[in-house]
């Protein structure tokens, strides 16, 4: 049985703005990230049926949801599409059960993905069933709004920025059911976030939406390693600073560290019981060293021979430089990883770091901790 898949293709013009987009979604978790004002609610709606676009087709397999040359548009409640809003907008006269046996009723004839006690389980609501949405705290809300949509029988998740309102310890909190429902539902799920934290430890997929345009969509360390992207989503020249995403690709325990296999070598990292699961890396370039030649007796574990592509001037003092690292696994520099450093221009200048030379790359172990680092998109 082939995955279920949402093939979207469309245009929408409202006074001032156009919407356009055209992009698949499979199984997983799609991050659909954009600075504010981008269209980023505008295509989820658009997707839910709460609006209707002028031009295109949007189809879940072989079946159409709305095709404008052939005047179809299905009414939301018959997409079969499950929406959690920032809010969780839960119906303040029902309880915790109300609401979700509201979203089992929504499921009609189709065929629910759990039962009501599977979910109860799984999103840990057994405790809080009698409790009206105003006894409950922001993390709850969100837990059971999920779980409301989730027993729609839905053949796709739209989740606009559900954990925006949440304090960090609750955004901690839920991230680990999201992951659940990401592993044991094989749902497409479209997913809007600002935190790019959420982006990296929960996506699959990216899109990358600018000015109602699809500015990029591919893998996670694809689309996130592309210095105009990162500088579209962070900002200008001064609040924006490179960095490099790599995905883990195997893992190996040595009493306090992890020995983390990725694209650019193995990194070793310290180990720690409340480190959540990540299948990433993050290199911020203030975090990377630069020597003109290999330092022995040093304590930083990770250490990398590079070549500079580039170098850039950036305010105040300081400088971007782009790296092309030669590892076992990249043994030539046509293949080489890219790596960034954000270093001052005296000590560019002391190091007489140019376009083409030699350099050595360290990275300590501490900052490649997966952590919140409160970055996020503008």
């Amino acid at each position: 049985m082939s995955e279920p898949t949402l093939t979207v293709d469309i245009k929408q013009n409202e006074p001032g703005f156009q919407l356009e987009a055209a992009f698949t979604l499979s199984a997983g978790i799609t991050a659909l990230i954009g600075r504010s004002g981008a269209g980023k609610s505008m295509l989820l709606d658009t997707l839910a049926g709460l609006r209707t676009p002028h031009q295109g087709t949007i189809k879940f397999g072989s079946t159409y949801l709305f095709d404008a040359a052939a005047k179809i548009n299905e009414p939301p409640e018959r997409r079969h599409i499950g929406y959690v809003f920032q809010t969780g907008r839960l119906m303040p006269h029902l309880s915790v059960a109300g609401n979700l046996q509201f979203g089992s009723r929504r499921a009609r004839q189709n065929t629910p993905l759990a039962s009501l006690d599977e979910i109860i389980s799984l999103l840990d609501l057994g405790h809080i069933l009698e409790r009206r949405p105003h006894h409950l705290s922001g993390g709850e809300r969100q837990r059971v709004a999920i779980g409301r949509a989730l027993l729609s029988a839905p053949r796709l998740m739209l989740m606009d920025e559900p954990l925006a309102n949440l304090d960090p310890a609750r955004r901690a909190e839920l991230m680990p059911f999201l992951e659940t429902i990401q592993h044991r539902f094989a749902l497409p799920i479209l997913y809007v976030s600002h935190n790019m934290d959420e982006v990296l430890r929960l996506a699959d997929k990216v899109l990358v939406l600018k000015k109602g345009k699809l500015a990029a969509q591919g893998s996670v360390a694809d689309v996130l390693n592309d210095p105009k992207i990162q500088h579209y989503l962070l900002g200008s020249a001064t609040q924006f600073e490179p960095e490099t995403i790599l995905e883990v690709q195997g893992e190996e325990r040595d009493g306090s560290v992890l020995h983390l296999k990725t694209a650019l070598g193995t990194f070793t990292v310290p180990h720690a019981k409340s480190m959540p699961p990540t299948p990433r890396l993050r290199i911020q370039a203030r975090d990377v060293i630069l020597s003109r030649s290999e330092i022995s007796g040093l304590s930083i574990r990770n250490a990398l021979a590079c070549t500079i592509k580039s170098i850039t001037a950036v305010e105040p003092g300081q400088v971007d430089i782009e790296l092309l690292a030669v590892t076992k696994e990249t043994t030539s520099q046509q293949n080489a990883f890219p790596l960034w450093a954000r270093i001052t221009q005296a000590a560019a200048s002391d190091l007489n770091l140019t376009q083409g030379a030699s350099c050595w790359a360290y990275i300590k172990a501490s900052a490649l901790v997966p952590q919140s680092s409160k970055v996020t998109i503008l």
